[in-house]
C-alpha cells in the first residue's frame, strides 16, 4: 500500500477534528496540540508508527515485559497521526 490512502484518511480525520486548517498549522485533538502534517511528514511518522506497532504487538504476544517507553512513543505517534493507538484507526 502506498502512503496515498492512509494520508487521504488522515486528511479526512483532520478536517473533521480541526475543521478548515492549513497544513503546518496547529489544532487540538484529545486535549493535545497537534500539527496538521504535510504528506512527507505524515509518511515518515506513519511508517514509524507501523514499525513500532508491529514491535509492540510482537513483544506483547511473546509474553516479554515491555518497557513503558515503547508504549508511550506509540501513543505519542498515534496522537500526531490522529489515530487510536489501540485499534490503528483514524479518529473520527
Amino acid at each position: 500500500m502506498t502512503i496515498n490512502e492512509p494520508y487521504a484518511q488522515y486528511l479526512e480525520a483532520a478536517n473533521r477534528i480541526f475543521g478548515p486548517l492549513a497544513v503546518g498549522k496547529y489544532g487540538v485533538s484529545q486535549g493535545k496540540l497537534v500539527k496538521k502534517l504535510d504528506r512527507d511528514e505524515f509518511g515518515g511518522k506513519y511508517e514509524a508508527f507501523k514499525d513500532l506497532d508491529r514491535l509492540y504487538k510482537s513483544l506483547s504476544n511473546s509474553g516479554v515485559t515491555i518497557d513503558d517507553a515503547i508504549y508511550q512513543e506509540l501513543k505519542a505517534l498515534a496522537a500526531e497521526l490522529l489515530m487510536d493507538e489501540k485499534n490503528n484507526r483514524f479518529l473520527w
